[in-house]
């Protein structure tokens, strides 16, 4: 990986969570749920870099340029090594080891608090309150918690409050089981967990599990109309939430800011679709497509998307008289271990550094007198810079020339080009 890698993943997924954030906008001014739309922005940040990757791989330049007429193409010809595998840059590795690093450290925080939140579940009672089956715990709660079969579990100082408190607590506790959101918050932590380093991720995350509760709360005063009633519940709870608050589960009040900020969004006055929607919906659509058009960094050493050079791809036309060439002797490579430095040496250093290689295969057109008098591109890798590194190599080779009843005869060979990149950094 290399840094040309960690731009790339930014330059997309930042458009990506600001059409998001200006599509949720939209919602937000027509008091219509916001989850699905950070959750779909979060799946989208993380997956479309990946698509746009290997869809660029397929979708590369395949097309061949084969030689003229029915000429003589000997493939195979023995190379010694032409299968490079320079070691990862300190940079790289550095780069590597900082994501995994943050990635096993977000990981252990979800199995530590899973496995806290499991204790703590097995230590709770399970009872019926007001008609519903809950478990009561004595620091934990009131939340959903478990992502495959969530529970509702309580405070023990629930018994404390008045009976309208305690029915509003419960009711959005219900909310957050039919709407499934425990799986939602286990999207935001996994994601953050796979891409740690990227705040677009963080900010789509954090969103995200406001939209959980913003829209629990929408759910709940829509089927009970009494936001004061509800919004004094979350006041309550509030105040004992320094106790109670789960590691992980959709809490009734997870901070202050976000108390604030859900109540100015239940007693906000909603409006019908506007011109002002319609647009702030266009421009979050139009931003998130423009994520698309970030090239990938593997078209980045010789300028983004670079045509081939013609003349490097056909340096001479193909002779008219070598319509066919019959031969005995195959061509012998005499500068072996040259090539092999060079291709080290003409490894795009962009594609290295990302662990990116592909096989480009070159016609060779080797004259009687063993000079190299034409080149054509058979068979693209799918990277440009890498054919043009196969065939400049190409060029520097030299060969013994081919015979024929005792005589030096021309003929076309047909080369693979490997670049490969393994882990110990040692040629395969």
């Amino acid at each position: 990986m290399s840094p040309w890698t960690i731009a790339y993943l930014l330059a997309t997924s930042l458009p990506v969570a600001a059409g998001t954030a200006l599509l949720a906008r939209s919602r937000r001014l027509r008091g219509l749920p916001e989850r699905r739309i950070w959750s779909g922005g979060l799946v989208l940040a993380v997956a479309l870099p990946i698509s746009l990757w290997v869809l660029g791989d397929r979708i590369g330049p395949s097309e061949t340029s084969a030689p003229a007429g029915p000429v003589a193409v000997f493939e195979g010809l023995p190379l010694p090594s032409v299968e490079v595998a320079p070691s990862p840059t300190s940079h790289s590795r550095a780069l590597l080891l900082g994501w995994g690093a943050g990635s096993f450290g977000l990981g252990l925080w979800l199995a530590l608090s899973w496995l806290g939140l499991r204790r703590l579940r097995r230590s709770s009672r399970p009872i019926t309150l007001r008609g519903r089956a809950v478990r009561v715990s004595d620091d934990l709660g009131p939340a959903v918690v478990g992502f495959l079969r969530p529970e509702i579990i309580v405070p023990s100082w629930i018994h404390n409050l008045k009976a309208d408190e305690v029915e509003w607590i419960l009711r959005h506790e219900e909310e957050h089981l039919r709407g499934r959101d425990a799986l939602l918050l286990l999207l935001a932590y996994l994601s953050r967990m796979l891409v740690p380093w990227n705040p677009a991720i963080w900010l789509l995350s954090h969103r995200l599990l406001d939209a959980v509760e913003l829209d629990c709360d929408r759910r709940v005063t829509r089927t009970h109309p009494d936001p004061s009633g509800y919004a004094h519940t979350l006041v309550t709870a509030a105040a004992r939430r320094a106790l109670t608050r789960p590691a992980l589960g959709a809490a009734l009040v997870l901070d202050t800011h976000q108390l604030e900020r859900r109540i100015r969004t239940m007693t906000a006055s909603t409006r019908a679709f506007g011109p002002r929607d319609f647009a702030l919906g266009t421009l979050g659509v139009l931003v998130i497509l423009s994520a698309c058009s970030v090239p990938v960094p593997t078209d980045a050493e010789n300028g983004l998307d670079a045509p081939l050079a013609e003349a490097v791809v056909q340096a001479d036309p193909v002779p008219a008289e070598l319509s066919f060439t019959p031969f005995e002797v195959q061509p012998t490579l005499l500068n072996a271990n040259a090539v092999i430095r060079l291709m080290e040496d003409e490894y795009p250093p962009v594609l290295r550094d990302a662990g990116v290689g592909g096989t480009a295969r070159v016609y060779v057109y080797v004259d009687e007198d063993g000079e190299i008098r034409n080149l054509l591109l058979d068979q693209a890798s799918g990277h440009p810079a890498l054919d043009e590194a196969a065939l400049r190599v190409a060029r520097q080779m030299e060969f013994s020339p081919a015979r024929y009843r005792g005589s030096d005869v021309p003929v076309w060979v047909s080369l693979p080009f490997a670049f490969r990149v393994d882990g110990e950094g040692a040629p395969r």
